[in-house]
């Protein structure tokens, strides 16, 4: 942290107290400047004990206590000194330095602006005021002060740096890459500029030149743990899983405190299917999250996490800590009612993913008499028949990504939504921040992020008697809604597949039992997998086709199947392909075994529509029950297991039992006509019952409870 000079008294000439005390201070910043603090203190004090009320002298030596490690002496030194001179500029920002230092932030904010008020062309102020604005996540006005710092000092690398920072958390990558650039530019060896820069650079999916700028930052400071974390990510999004696990190992071995990093490795792993080990860095990951620990992200702990209690502490560590509640929204009155209930869909999925599949017809079949709809689209550029459709359903459609979390909120209250439904949740390029500031009276999770958000800015969150039976209630922060039948909605207007390939087609054996399993990787396990090799085992001649290509995750399950006794040769591999493609594939399989604690949700939806059974194991979490849920939406209850052993047993019949895995095909094609999950319209008005309930309780200024609509 760079300090402003401290103002000193003026000094009278001939007197020999004054000159001994000017001696002695020249001498004391000397030291302070190379770093012999120990020095510099004591002759700090010397001039103290002979002028107690030497306001430099005290102001540096709080500077010297801050250096040394102690904030709270340095802020009594330094608030001691502002006593004798309340009106030193200098002081002022030091004690908001002091202050950041000791976590306290509003209080630093004052400070920074009280030395900006006495001297309005202090460079440093304004510098360090938008290092604690940017801290409170006000970005926008941390901008603005870092503009003001540049204005006044232009070759400020240091300013040009949190310039960059605040735009990127701004989602204005280009314009941040162009800051660090004028940063790195000022000071060539500025190694923190080359870190962000690179994590700029990945959000803008420029991996090789993220990898590049992350790179000569280890090559300056080789122990800089942000820069393996920010690297790490990078390769993670290209694929390179490998090198994303020695990066994140890197990070821990430099700070094993570095916050969620412990978790990111795991799920790496998880994605290598690399087990060795892992299940013993699982069960010390429960246990840094039950000390209240930042190890883990929402996201990752859905797959390594099977506990709800501590999903939930996982949600409540990472949204008090990201994505706070802002602070000065005025609250929502009581309004009057619109004509129309208005509803808010914030998602970056509307498009051709699992999220705009699920819901375009949803959007179709709102009561526009009753309801209307906008959404909120804050995801890439997409022009294809999903988006086109979601965008045909809806009475407005708004592309927010320029917009600042800030500014969209603002947006959706001049709007006056009556609810908001964030779509995203703790998912890939979620913007929850937007709800933090609190878009409407109402705010709902639903259907991205399968678990509580944690954070009482979430009202309701949409769910089933199977996903939350009384037992597990108490692990979830919102309120639920339950819905009559199933939490999922479907699209009851998908057409059936198209023609099935032939078995040769996909490597697959003609005659050979296929199990399935076309979950993402993540999901896998080792106790899940040695599961799916015992009954490999009981099968003869069946066969495990899993939809993944990656070279080292295929060698590394290969290996594992032959652990247990399974020849390699008996796991398919198959490429990732378009929705209708797979959708035709897969009935081609026999049955698709299901992953915990983190269930197939979408994917077990696309599965049934297209007559594939789909057998699960029922977990305690929200994600490790969505199958439950789907399956006896559908009439499928039969193939819900609740142990293992009952898995393994089912799993085994439907292959050896004559007759029982077509009879299972058949009642599956059947409950299409007529199963509740296939009905998307009582979806639908059991939703639209549910706003309803929602909106009449606010308006009658009612608490919030759990609801219940038919």
């Amino acid at each position: 942290m760079r300090f402003a000079q401290a103002r000193q008294r003026p000094q009278f000439a001939g007197s020999s107290m004054q000159q001994k005390i000017s001696a002695l201070l020249q001498k004391a910043t000397a030291n302070h400047r190379d770093g012999q603090l120990a020095k510099a203190a004591e002759l700090y004090r010397r001039i103290l004990r002979l002028n107690p009320s030497h306001a430099g002298a005290l102001h540096l030596l709080s500077l010297v206590v801050l250096q040394a490690g102690e904030p709270l002496q340095a802020l009594e030194l330094i608030d001691h000194s502002l006593k004798i001179l309340p009106c030193d500029a200098s002081a002022c920002n030091s004690r908001g330095a002091i202050l950041m230092n000791l976590g306290r932030l509003e209080e630093a904010l004052k400070s920074f602006s009280q030395a900006i008020d006495l001297r309005p062309d202090m460079m440093i102020a304004y510098q360090h005021r938008g290092e604690v604005l940017f801290d409170l996540r006000r970005f926008n006005e941390a901008l603005a002060s870092f503009d003001r710092a540049i204005a006044l000092d232009p070759d400020q690398a240091i300013a040009h740096n949190g310039r960059a920072n605040a735009l990127q958390e701004l989602k204005q990558f280009q314009s941040a890459i162009e800051s660090y650039d004028r940063a790195i530019l000022l000071k060539p060896d500025y190694a923190a500029a080359y870190c962000n820069r690179g994590a700029a650079l990945t959000m803008l999916k420029r991996y090789p030149e993220s990898i590049d700028s992350l790179n000569r930052a280890i090559a300056i400071v080789p122990d800089y743990a942000a820069a393996y974390n920010n690297r790490a990510n990078a390769n993670l999004e290209t694929g390179n899983c490998r090198e994303a696990v020695r990066d994140f190992s890197r990070v821990l071995e430099i700070k094993p405190e570095f916050e969620y990093v412990e978790g990111m490795r795991l799920f790496a792993r998880r994605q290598l299917c690399d087990w060795e080990n892992i299940e013993a860095q699982e069960r010390l990951l429960n246990e840094h999250i039950q000390e209240g620990k930042r190890v883990c992200r929402p996201f990752d702990g859905l797959a390594i996490v099977a506990s709800a209690a501590l999903q939930r502490k996982v949600a409540e560590i990472h949204a008090s800590q990201r994505y706070p509640s802002a602070i000065g929204n005025a609250p929502f009155a009581i309004r009057s009612a619109h004509q129309r209930i208005r509803v808010g869909y914030f998602s970056s999925d509307f498009r051709g993913h699992a999220i705009g599949f699920l819901t375009a017809n949803l959007f179709e079949q709102h009561d526009r008499r009753r309801f209307e709809i906008i959404g909120f689209s804050f995801g890439r550029e997409a022009d294809d028949p999903t988006r086109r459709r979601i965008i045909a359903a809806m009475d407005r459609f708004i592309d927010v990504r320029p917009l600042s979390d800030a500014e969209v909120t603002r947006m959706a209250r001049d709007l006056e939504l009556d609810i908001a439904v964030d779509l995203n949740g703790f998912t890939l390029d979620c913007r929850t921040g937007i709800f933090a500031g609190r878009t409407a009276p109402i705010q709902i999770d639903y259907l991205g992020y399968p678990g509580s958000m944690g954070a009482d800015y979430y009202d309701y969150l949409i769910a089933d008697r199977t996903l939350i039976p009384p037992e597990y209630r108490p692990h979830y922060s919102e309120k639920i809604v339950y819905m009559p039948d199933c939490f999922q909605c479907s699209d009851s207007s998908s057409e059936q597949p198209s023609a099935t390939p032939t078995r040769a087609a996909e490597n697959l054996p003609e005659e050979a039992f296929v199990y399935c399993c076309f979950n993402s990787r993540f999901k896998f396990s080792p106790s899940i997998f040695a599961l799916w090799m015992r009954i490999l085992a009981r099968v003869e001649g069946s066969v495990l086709w899993i939809a993944e290509r990656h070279p080292d995750t295929m060698a590394n399950l290969r290996r594992e199947a032959a652990r247990h006794g399974i020849a390699p040769e008996r796991l398919v591999f198959a490429e990732r392909v378009l929705l209708p493609q797979h959708m035709a594939r897969q009935r081609l399989a026999d049955l698709f075994l299901d992953t915990l604690p983190f269930n197939a949700g979408a994917t077990a939806s696309a599965a049934l529509w297209a007559g594939l059974p789909v057998l699960t194991l029922m977990g305690e979490t929200y994600a490790g029950r969505m199958a439950a849920s789907l399956l006896r939406a559908s009439g499928m209850s039969d193939l819900v297991a609740s142990t293992p052993e009952e898995y393994e047993r089912i799993a085994v019949d439907m292959a050896r039992l004559p007759g029982r895995c077509r009879e299972v095909k058949e009642r599956l094609a059947q409950s299409r006509l007529s199963a509740p999950y296939y009905d998307t319209a009582a979806f639908t008005r059991s939703l639209e019952t549910a706003y309803q309930m929602m909106v009449e309780r606010h308006r009658a200024g009612l608490p919030l409870e759990d609801l219940f609509p038919n």
